[in-house]
């Protein structure tokens, strides 16, 4: 179980510790007192700082830094080796992607070296484009920036029937329906249903993106009840910019606080980098067989 934790100054020395053991992995050595000082002083170096630990075990770290009023930076992105190809470093990005834009920054840079291929493609799918340099890091070869904007993850009310309709227009072809008894009656189902979630990323007060997240109780695990993710999709637009990976983020937070055990979705979807989409945000293919009975 791996579970993100907000840096605390008690846990400086751990993180020193880390540091100095996955700078080892790809051959540099740890700095504390020279060009890699700001990790030795977290708490004065950055606006938020966040590790993942598996159990008590730092494996992993991402932190904010402010550039400006408008402009912050994402540094400090590590995992471990062994770690790697499990979606957690783009949960770590995406904590703090969320956090500034919280905070309302407009801009998120970052620097890079092109040898780090695994790590641009990541921020690729996350909506970093290619910028000038913004910084005199010499070591870096690559700048990237996010546009944050006016994003929002939430649930659906009752007013978003519309909009949420237009969007799923771009699911399976689905036509607008109309707004009559049986269908109307089926919203309000889901809307008053305590265990159906609908989450949405609005952007600009526009529904952009959506994923259905449904908290099954269970007899089974110790009573715990699992999730399933369904009908995830991102307006033509809107893709790129990483809002169905925080539409994703905000379910797996939802069914963390419901104690679930486990997530499940299912895709028929056979392109590499829709599969690779879902591999990134955490899921995996190789533990279970799926199903399927069309009624």
């Amino acid at each position: 179980m791996f579970r993100l934790k907000s840096f605390e100054p008690a846990m400086q020395g751990e993180v020193n510790e880390f540091f100095a053991a996955v700078f080892r992995e790809s051959g540099k050595s740890f700095e504390p007192d020279g060009r890699h000082r700001a990790f030795a002083d977290i708490s004065g170096s950055f606006m938020a700082f966040w590790c993942m630990l598996e159990e008590d075990k730092i494996i992993g770290t991402v932190a904010v830094k402010r550039l400006s009023k408008t402009e912050c930076e994402l540094k400090g992105l590590y995992v471990y080796e062994k770690y790697h190809g499990r979606g957690l470093g783009r949960r770590l990005a995406e904590m703090a992607v969320k956090f500034a834009e919280e905070c309302g920054f407009g801009k998120m840079f970052l620097d890079t070296m092109v040898k780090h291929e695994k790590a641009l493609r990541l921020y690729e799918k996350m909506g970093f484009i290619c910028t000038e340099r913004y910084n005199d890091n010499e070591r870096a070869e690559v700048f990237m920036v996010k546009e944050l904007g006016n994003i929002k993850i939430r649930e659906i009310t009752d007013e978003d029937f519309d909009g949420l309709m237009r969007l799923y227009m771009e699911l399976h072809n689905n036509p607008f329906p109309e707004r009559d008894e049986y269908v109307m009656s089926v919203w309000k189902r889901i809307i008053d249903d305590k265990d159906h979630h609908i989450i949405v990323a609005e952007v600009g007060g526009a529904i952009a993106a959506s994923c259905v997240c449904v908290i099954i109780p269970n007899l089974t695990r110790g009573q715990r009840p699992y999730a399933f993710i369904e009908n995830v999709v991102t307006s033509e637009p809107y893709r790129r910019r990483g809002l169905a990976s925080a539409c994703l983020n905000y379910a797996r937070e939802l069914a963390g606080k419901e104690n679930c055990y486990k997530m499940m979705l299912l895709t028929g979807s056979k392109e590499k980098s829709v599969l690779d989409f879902y591999e990134n945000a955490g899921y995996n293919s190789k533990d279970k067989t799926a199903f399927i009975q069309w009624l």
